[in-house]
């Protein structure tokens, strides 16, 4: 695909963030941190809760943040936002943001102001992301070995891998298998009753939905070491 120089200026401002992010290895001052931790959480409710998780793709988040960017395609703002959302999550995770899946976990029911049944397929799939990049940012050898070796960052990375085993493994566990074997049912129903669909496109969601938990859950299998909590449900 050949990108426009307009593209090109939009798509180097979203990493300018991700630069940031991704070698910060000191605490955020609280003001600091409320106001991102603020902005992320409102676009994540704007677009992901309430919206149609950039279907026409406004980039608003980057407005925040950087600069005057208006739009880009669907698929690499979404990227760019989860690993944006990751970086920041290794950045506080430890220190300031320890709540930070129980809050995206209430994200995932949908609310009143919704119309959506089940899991809110949106959040259900930057959740799915946000984890595939955790796993890969502090346990894939092959993007540490592409790196040059931090103390920091490995000690960072190390605690980071601790405090989810710790406090979240078994929560993230439980809403991966849930959500999978939610979607796997209703792709079963889909595949058997085609007019049972809500809307045209129901069956591509619910599948793409059960790929994507089968890929986190063999990725934070082994990153998180929750095989004991696996084996339990």
């Amino acid at each position: 695909m050949i990108l426009c120089d307009s593209t090109r200026v939009q798509l180097s401002l979203l990493t300018l963030p991700n630069c940031y992010f991704n070698f910060r290895f000191e605490r955020f001052d609280d003001e600091s941190f409320q106001t991102i931790q603020q902005a992320l959480v409102n676009y994540i409710r704007s677009e992901y809760v309430l919206g149609s998780a950039e279907a026409e793709a406004p980039c608003k988040l980057c407005v925040f943040l950087i600069a005057n960017v208006t739009h880009i395609s669907v698929a690499v703002i979404r990227n760019k936002f989860s690993h944006t959302l990751t970086l920041f999550f290794l950045c506080t995770y430890n220190e300031q943001w320890p709540t930070f899946f129980s809050d995206l976990f209430t994200l995932i029911r949908p609310t009143e102001q919704t119309t959506q049944n089940g899991f809110n397929r949106h959040i259900s799939l930057l959740f799915f992301h946000i984890v595939l990049e955790i796993s890969g940012e502090v346990a894939d050898q092959i993007i540490k070995s592409a790196r040059n070796f931090s103390t920091q960052r490995h000690v960072r990375d190390a605690r980071v891998r601790d405090g989810v085993r710790d406090r979240d493994a078994a929560k993230i566990n439980e809403a991966v298998l849930t959500i999978v074997a939610e979607n796997a049912e209703r792709m079963s129903e889909l595949r058997k009753n085609s007019s049972a669909a809500t809307d045209s496109r129901e069956l591509d969601h619910v599948i793409e939905l059960v790929d994507w938990g089968v890929r986190t859950f063999g990725s934070y299998v082994g990153t998180f070491h929750v095989l004991c909590v696996i084996l339990k449900v």
